[in-house]
């Protein structure tokens, strides 16, 4: 990887010529003590209690030059247990991001880089706090370089030339003897964009190849092009056209061809700067195909709807939508690394927040299906979360939270219900101090699951959580 040599000694080259450079450094230390009834997340006759504590020292770093911007994330967290000291533990977690503009306005890389603890198994007990002591964590490290080259044609054409490189390394030797392979990507685009504006056409170009490549299993690769035409129709529509090729996974998972044409057709409506709504269907290799997104921001009520359907197979799904996304979500169904199954991927998810003077109310819903190529069946996840931040004074705020998963295991014929809720009250001490209590409740009850088995556990915690924090929150 000579050329990912190269761009590291450019941005460090960056790093170390700006006279402008601004820095800025900011060290915390969190302290807590939590008491769980259910440490292991076992089943009511085996569940223990304990007493945690847990100190997390750490830092963040943010600042650059006018062309390099940089940020690291970094808490070293160490948990001790009252009566299982021998689960006595540290975990180190980075998070940690670079841009380096290395050709003013045209050329820039990316660098990302990350390392913490990542679920192995989704089927087994996934717990709400770090203090967890069962086998079904494993630590993770990666990085992603991204090059890019970026150009301005005539004040309203960009031209984007992307290649994104990453791996993922596991462990070689995980607790339970399960064992996650270690994961190659590889994602080529480019896009080039005319936004339509009022009474004016737009046009997009796009390509993109993705390839996600486990150790020892063949790789997944998957391909599409298209061409897109807005058409405005008075001051507030515009008319899509949409056509392109992509690659037929029922064929091939690894040709990443461009062998099923497809095409789509619908409209964009924005009756004002903060609204816009738009839709399409059309036709692609599996059938007939749908989307929609709604979103509008305004001072006191923000809200969206969407809903898209795509082709993809479980390797590139996890490097896309998983740990290199940007805040990664608790994993769905079977996203655990184990083979290239092909699935259409049916996803619909929502949102309303209402500010007012003293309370922010969110309430978020997620519906993800995905419905088998090659084998039957189908997995699933609804959620639903409401979440209420109430600021009781100056120095105090409260924040409760109500969630409810709904997750469908094909592999296992079992349905879990997760339901959830949480309180905290925190309250500023000084400019860098703060105190936090927390309660939480987690439960899930499993149909259809093994009657004993690890798997189809039913368990019950309540945990509460007093807590000492000293420097900024970490974002």
């Amino acid at each position: 990887m000579a050329w990912w040599r190269v761009a590291a000694a450019g941005l460090l080259c960056l790093v170390g010529t700006g006279a402008q450079a601004a820095w800025q450094f900011d060290p915390r230390v969190i302290s807590e003590a939590t008491y769980t009834d259910n440490l292991n997340l076992d089943s009511a006759p085996l569940a223990q209690g304990d007493t945690v504590l847990h100190l997390g020292p750490g830092f963040r770093l943010v600042g650059g030059t006018p062309r390099f911007h940089a940020t690291a994330n970094y808490e070293l967290n160490g948990y001790f247990y009252d009566r299982s000291g021998t689960s006595n533990q540290t975990v180190n977690t980075l998070d940690a991001a670079a841009t380096g503009e290395l050709v003013p306005e045209t050329f820039f890389i990316d660098v990302l880089g990350r390392a913490g603890r990542t679920v192995v198994n989704p089927e087994q007990p996934i717990a709400t706090g770090d203090y967890y002591t069962g086998a079904n964590f494993t630590d993770f490290a990666l990085w992603r370089a991204t090059p890019r080259l970026v150009h301005q044609f005539g004040g309203n054409v960009r031209t984007e030339l992307a290649y994104e490189y990453g791996t993922i390394y596991y462990p070689d030797n995980l607790a339970g003897g399960t064992a996650l392979p270690d994961l190659t990507t590889r994602d080529a685009r480019l896009n080039i964009d005319r936004d339509g504006a009022a009474e004016t056409y737009g046009w997009h170009v796009k390509y993109k190849r993705q390839e996600a490549e486990y150790s020892g299993i063949q790789p997944a690769v998957y391909s599409t092009a298209e061409a897109s035409l807005e058409l405005p129709v008075g001051q507030r529509f515009w008319l899509l056209a949409v056509g392109g090729s992509e690659s037929d996974l029922r064929k091939s998972i690894t040709s990443g061809s461009l062998d099923a044409p497809y095409w789509q057709g619908g409209i964009r409506w924005q009756p004002a700067a903060n609204q816009q709504l738009r839709v399409t269907s059309g036709k692609r290799f599996y059938g007939t195909s749908y989307s929609l997104d709604y979103s509008l921001t305004g001072r006191r009520l923000k809200t969206g709807v969407s809903y898209s359907e795509a082709p993809a197979a479980q390797g590139i799904e996890l490097y896309v939508n998983q740990i290199f996304a940007a805040s990664p979500a608790q994993p769905l169904p079977g996203y655990t690394p184990q083979d290239h199954e092909v699935y259409l991927h049916k996803s619909a998810s929502g949102w309303v927040t209402l500010t007012g003077a003293r309370n922010e109310v969110t309430l978020e819903f997620l519906s993800d299906r995905r419905n088998y190529v090659f084998t039957s069946g189908s997995d699933y996840v609804l959620r639903g979360t409401l979440d209420w931040r109430y600021r009781i004074g100056p120095r105090t705020h409260l924040d409760a939270h109500v969630g409810w998963d709904r997750l469908r295991y094909r592999a296992e014929d079992r349905v879990d219900n997760l339901k959830s809720f949480g309180v905290s009250i925190e309250r500023t001490l000084g400019r860098l101090l703060a105190i936090t209590v927390d309660y939480r409740y987690w439960r899930r009850d499993t149909d259809n699951g093994f009657a004993g088995g690890a798997v189809g556990t039913d368990f019950r915690e309540n945990a509460i959580t007093v807590g000492l924090r000293y420097g900024r929150r970490a974002p």
